[in-house]
């Protein structure tokens, strides 16, 4: 494998787990950030939902660690492309004017995040790994995870402007369908909880415009 295949073989896995972070931290920050406190009592309501926060939270650390980890185990990390493309900086044909000490400046970028890759680390090991076994600590917060997550898009947009003159738009994710069940499954309680009132008051009929309301309700 010459350096061309090995710099595009590093660079497509290591977007391609990038990706699926993304993925999974938009979903997550929709599920915390952006539904109303209405949908929140509902998401709370369930614990199989409540449940895919924290899939969610595993899944984020679990890939971040592979792609910001130093450790010779992880092949994907962004550490090894980026010595890679230093390495090999003058016999890379690049799309794009490019000048080896931006990328050696992402380099000393990531000495600064080391702390929070550290934590990461941390995490993974002692949490992630051992959900039987302890009592869950989250000290990695969101906005944590979203420093993390911006600096690698970053990165990979700067490597990949440079050698194949394209970018990549991470903001995806899967919340208009997340809206939807929640908003049916608020539909759901509405009507549940309307028939127990009903059968508390032994009225045995419910009336059917209380329910036609709630099913035509947009949320």
């Amino acid at each position: 494998m010459n350096i061309t295949e090995k710099i595009k073989y590093q660079l497509e896995n290591t977007g391609r787990i990038l990706s699926n972070t993304s993925y999974y931290y938009y979903n997550l920050d929709y599920l915390i950030n952006k539904t109303s406190e209405e949908e929140k009592v509902v998401f709370n309501s369930f614990p199989v939902l409540k449940k895919i926060r924290l899939t969610l939270w595993s899944l984020i650390v679990l890939d971040l660690h592979k792609i910001l980890s130093e450790s010779s185990h992880d092949k994907f990390r962004i550490h090894k492309l980026i010595n890679l493309l230093i390495n090999s900086f003058k016999s890379i044909k690049w799309e794009r004017e490019i000048e080896i000490e931006e990328l050696k400046k992402i380099k000393v970028d990531l000495d600064k995040i080391q702390p929070k890759i550290e934590k990461i680390k941390e995490i993974r090991d002692t949490q992630i790994a051992h959900f039987d076994d302890i009592k869950l600590d989250y000290r990695l917060e969101l906005i944590e995870l979203k420093e993390l997550i911006n600096f690698c898009q970053d990165t990979y947009n700067i490597i990949t402007h440079s050698l194949r003159n394209s970018t990549t738009y991470w903001k995806f994710s899967d919340s208009e369908m997340f809206n939807s069940v929640v908003i049916n499954l608020n539909k759901y309680s509405k009507i549940k909880n309307l028939f127990f009132k009903n059968l508390a008051s032994m009225n045995e009929k419910i009336d059917t415009s209380e329910i036609s309301k709630i099913i035509k309700a947009s949320s």
